[in-house]
């Protein structure tokens, strides 16, 4: 099965605290000779290494994803129940034949772009008034001469937009039908990092009618 041997770790740490944002499909596509749709269950699984927190992240992503679709009435089942140890391509196909999944669906890590950002400095002004010299009085402000008290450094910062890609095959055939591509904005919270890339997904798989709910 294409893109089961290659794997990845699945990267949801966040470099730096920025701006969340809701992950959005960005590109999508499905097997234009697909006629059966609708497939009757599906085996979540994550790409990760085979360190031990690796290993981790495998399991709460496919944890969390498989509970999403079955929130929806999709019949899924996270890899890891099934198949503890690093999954196998044949592995797999046997596991989703034994349990009658008709599906197996991979996300994997795609990269994190990081876009940098210039904030420019500021300066902060005051008025020192103007005296006159011979009564000592303040001759006004609009006499006075503006000064620099303080000023910010410009600075740069970083923007990452991490990628995730997720891929369904139907089981029977080994073959891929639906491939989507979603980004989003890394922020500090690993946890809504992965709802995001979640909701995304689940979303477009629903939209095109690829699983039975």
């Amino acid at each position: 099965m294409e893109g089961l041997g290659r794997w990845l770790m699945v990267l949801l740490a966040g470099l730096l605290v920025g701006c969340g944002s809701s992950a959005r499909i960005t590109d999508a596509w499905i097997d234009p000779a697909l006629e059966q749709r609708r497939l009757d269950g599906v085996m979540v699984i994550a790409v990760a290494g085979e360190a031990p927190d690796h290993h981790q992240l495998r399991v709460g992503f496919e944890t969390a994803m498989a509970a999403a679709l079955e929130q929806q009435g999709v019949r899924a089942v996270a890899s890891h129940t099934l198949i503890p140890e690093h999954p196998k391509r044949a592995r797999v196909i046997a596991a989703a034949k034994a349990n009658s999944l008709a599906a197996v669906l991979v996300t994997q890590y795609a990269g994190t772009l990081e876009q940098p950002v210039y904030h420019p400095g500021t300066d902060y002004y005051t008025v020192v008034p103007l005296y006159d010299a011979s009564t000592g009085r303040d001759v006004g402000w609009g006499w006075g001469q503006w000064i620099n008290v303080y000023s910010d450094p410009a600075v740069w910062t970083s923007n990452n937009r991490v990628t995730l890609i997720s891929d369904l095959y139907r089981v029977e055939g080994e073959k891929r039908v639906w491939q989507a591509v979603s980004t989003d904005m890394e922020t500090g919270s690993v946890d809504q990092l992965q709802q995001d890339f979640i909701r995304a997904f689940v979303d477009e798989i629903l939209k095109q009618e690829l699983l039975a709910h």
